[in-house]
């Protein structure tokens, strides 16, 4: 009798174990799934067909001269959307000036020779003597019209330089003419 009652204790016991096992087994994989769903920033991993880290890329001109240099910390590409992610970008894009642009991530659904967006904190700086350094939430770069547009939702667009402070709700520096076209603009001029 107390063998029967000690093995039934044993099989309920076994039993309760396993269901917990399997319960907690299932709250993780749960947890896990809604923690990626809920994020906008989180895409599936499942969805990399290929990823590169410390990756610098070069793009050239026609007559092969070297347009500009993009690397990053990491290069995602997501094989269903086509889109490819770029974390810590840095690109720098060479002309007389050298400008370079910098940011949290970066991401296009073109590829790396259309348009890339760079995102949070991004910064633009004017590499020389007459530095200028342009801040904005976002910055798409457009290497076919040689352009980099700075829209601010959250913040106004500000460009800074020694002598003073513009700033805007949107800018268009056009590197071909050397020209920038804002919009709602505010200036501070620092004489000296």
């Amino acid at each position: 009798m107390y063998k029967l009652l000690r093995q039934t204790l044993f099989n309920k016991t076994t039993f309760i174990i396993g269901l917990l096992f399997l319960l907690l087994l299932w709250l993780t994989q749960s947890v896990n799934n809604s923690e990626l769903s809920s994020n906008p920033q989180n895409k599936d991993p499942a969805q990399i067909d290929y990823y590169i880290k410390n990756f610098t890329n070069k793009a050239f001109l026609a007559d092969g001269s070297l347009q500009y240099t993009l690397s990053g910390t990491q290069l995602e590409h997501y094989k269903n959307s086509d889109t490819v992610t770029i974390q810590k970008p840095v690109l720098v894009y060479t002309n007389q000036h050298n400008w370079t642009l910098s940011s949290t991530t970066a991401v296009t659904t073109e590829g790396l020779n259309e348009e890339i967006i760079f995102e949070d904190n991004a910064i633009l700086r004017q590499n020389g003597a007459e530095a200028i350094t342009i801040k904005a939430d976002n910055f798409a770069f457009s290497p076919k019209n040689k352009q980099f547009i700075a829209n601010s939702t959250k913040k106004t667009v500000s460009i800074n330089w020694k002598n003073g402070n513009i700033t805007g709700n949107k800018i268009i520096a056009n590197l071909i003419e050397d020209t920038f076209t804002l919009e709602n603009v505010k200036a501070t001029y620092h004489v000296q």
